[in-house]
């Protein structure tokens, strides 16, 4: 215990030593660009084991590493090219619910009915029974009905994988109630004390392999969560199209002017009220709750 204290207090110092460089630093912005990855880490660390943060930053969706400076002369315009969120910040109407969604709601009027629409997919297809030189008409509209039931399979497997993605954020959530959904040092211990028990080689795995994917996902999971905590999970219903997974994975931004733009034009679009009238709401809080319901059941 006393090397502990004697440790905790040359970090102290070590810490006061650091403020006072920093405050020597004419450009304290230089400092990122000239710490190398290991170093960032450090400071990640640091930070993680000093703060417990509930709202999710900016800096939290992603890891710490070098960033490419930006050019100068190039002013932010909502909407515009540079605008990560234009295809939302531009939207002129929200967008209707998948048929798929509002068939569900209609038949399944009640909340509770998220096994009915999570359960196996299926792709009938008649294509085979024609031969296009017998009958070319025949077969060319199998053959284009067989497209559209799988595009609109692609459209449910995508509502399927935001849903899913959020599960892992709650997931972490269970483990580490105050974090940000990040897998970073803390996050990392308690993941690897839940996880050490299973038996990976039985099941053909890696744990690092499945802490790093694990990772990926919740943090797609807790920027799909920073929309569910103003809209709710519905919102994933509503914008599934707008939250591909090059934008989750790269262009989304969770603060600053764009960010903000897209909230405004939400709200001005009522997103709110149309979640909510529509039934989408309580479908997919019934979605979220069934995902994560055995897990929560498992740790209480």
């Amino acid at each position: 215990m006393e090397m502990e204290s004697q440790k905790i207090e040359e970090l102290g110092a070590l810490l006061d030593r650091l403020h006072v460089l920093i405050g020597e630093v004419d450009k304290p912005n230089i400092i990122r660009d000239a710490l190398d990855t290991e170093q960032l880490d450090t400071l990640r660390t640091i930070y993680e084991i000093c703060v417990e943060c509930e709202e999710l930053e900016e800096g939290d969706l992603l890891p710490l590493k070098k960033t490419k400076k930006r050019k100068r002369g190039l002013k932010s315009q909502l909407g515009g090219p540079g605008d990560p969120w234009k295809r939302i910040t531009n939207l002129e109407i929200l967008p209707a619910l998948p048929v798929f969604v509002t068939t569900h709601l209609k038949k399944y009027p009640a909340d509770t009915e998220a096994e009915n629409f999570l359960r196996a997919l299926s792709l009938a297809s008649n294509c085979g029974q024609y031969s296009s030189a017998d009958d070319l008409g025949n077969a060319f509209m199998a053959r284009y009905k067989w497209t559209q039931q799988v595009e609109r399979r692609d459209e449910k497997i995508h509502i399927f994988q935001l849903f899913n993605d959020l599960f892992w954020f709650d997931m972490m959530q269970l483990l580490r109630p105050h974090g940000t959904g990040r897998v970073g040092a803390m996050m990392r211990v308690e993941l690897d004390r839940f996880l050490t028990p299973l038996d990976f080689d039985k099941m053909g795995l890696q744990k690092h392999e499945v802490m790093a994917n694990v990772g990926d996902w919740s943090i797609r999971g807790a920027k799909i969560h920073k929309l569910c905590v103003r809209y709710g999970p519905g919102v994933i219903l509503v914008l599934h199209k707008q939250l591909s997974r090059s934008f989750l994975e790269g262009r989304f931004t969770a603060s600053g002017p764009y960010y903000n733009g897209a909230i405004n034009r939400l709200d001005s679009l009522g997103l709110n009220t149309y979640i909510n009238n529509s039934g989408a709401e309580l479908l997919a809080i019934s979605i979220r709750n069934l995902l994560i319901k055995p897990f929560q059941e498992a740790q209480s």
